[in-house]
């Protein structure tokens, strides 16, 4: 039973609002995927997955690292304003927590330009039998099908191959490179793209969306109608 001073997520409130793509399940985080995410960070699982997650999730302090990474989760879905929003969402298989698909609000305010950017990560045991490219093909489908984006983003280290063909499985197309620093090291990214369009004329899997008319009104402000 939860007692009356612990925390209370969407995915508490709403935990009928979900995404599923073949073995994959998309749902806002519960206080319970909040934990076994924060544990998994605190063990080191993920970090390595993609640079530009931000500075302090790379830090060398497991501690702070994982007090950090709850406090984002929960702080992500309790300050949702129009202008960049976080909502990471809980990546499960057969159950079990392995990561985290995220959308951020790329450009602002989202009523006005509807545009995305995405980032993720998966345990080391989640990795490599094509569960993060279902994990983003589920994500696109929230961002397009649910939240009806006109844009999703997103980048990827240059020499993460893995990143890389992810985003070009799921019809994202190169844009360009960007940098940042990250503990006083240039790193550049590659950028890439896909608009609604593309997304509607890609190739993809099944995307079964559930409860999406329940949440969306509590999210960024949207409007009853689109």
């Amino acid at each position: 039973m939860r007692s009356n001073s612990e925390p209370v997520t969407l995915g508490d409130i709403y935990p009928d609002f979900q995404a599923t793509c073949g073995p994959i399940l998309l749902r806002v985080p519960t206080s319970d995927d909040i934990v076994m995410l924060t544990n998994h960070v605190y063990q080191g699982l993920g970090l390595d997955d993609e640079t530009h997650l931000g500075e302090w999730y790379l830090e060398n302090n497991r501690v702070q690292t994982g007090r950090n990474t709850m406090a984002y989760h929960y702080g992500a879905w309790h300050d949702l304003d129009l202008v960049g929003a976080q909502l990471p969402f809980t990546v499960l298989v057969d159950g079990k927590v392995v990561g985290c698909q995220g959308l951020s609000v790329s450009a602002g305010p989202y009523g006005m330009v509807k545009e995305f950017s995405t980032g993720s990560w998966l345990v080391p045991d989640a990795r490599g039998v094509g569960l993060g490219t279902a994990a983003r093909h589920a994500m696109l489908h929230v961002a397009f099908a649910g939240f009806h984006a006109h844009k999703v983003r997103s980048k990827a280290t240059v020499g993460n191959i893995s990143s890389q063909r992810v985003s070009e499985k799921t019809g994202y197309h190169l844009d360009g490179t960007t940098n940042i620093i990250v503990h006083n090291q240039n790193v550049t990214l590659d950028r890439y793209i896909i608009t609604r369009t593309m997304w509607r004329n890609s190739s993809r899997p099944t995307t079964i969306l559930e409860g999406a008319d329940t949440i969306l009104p509590h999210l960024l402000g949207f409007p009853q109608q689109f």
